[in-house]
């Protein structure tokens, strides 16, 4: 839950060096459809994040990609640790 509603606040308001977000590849799509879309929309990518599934949610500038490299390195830990028991 945290990092899907992280992700979304990035996607919306995150600063941004390509002038780019994730969101604007909805055109607008994502806001007009509701808080549920909104918030399934990014826990979708977060449950492909975690499981190294496909998504057609893509970072589109430095700090989203952080947040992804971020969410698929604590991905390998939980994974690894879970292994390990």
């Amino acid at each position: 839950h945290i990092m899907c509603c992280g992700w979304w606040a990035i996607g919306v308001r995150g600063p941004t060096d390509t002038g780019y977000r994730w969101t604007d590849n909805f055109g607008g799509e994502v806001f007009v459809h509701g808080v549920a879309y909104e918030y399934t929309t990014s826990l979708h990518w977060v449950v492909g994040q975690m499981t190294l599934a496909g998504t057609d949610v893509v970072a589109k500038n430095s700090t989203e990609r952080v947040a992804a490299t971020m969410a698929l390195v604590l991905a390998l830990v939980a994974g690894s640790t879970l292994i390990s028991l």
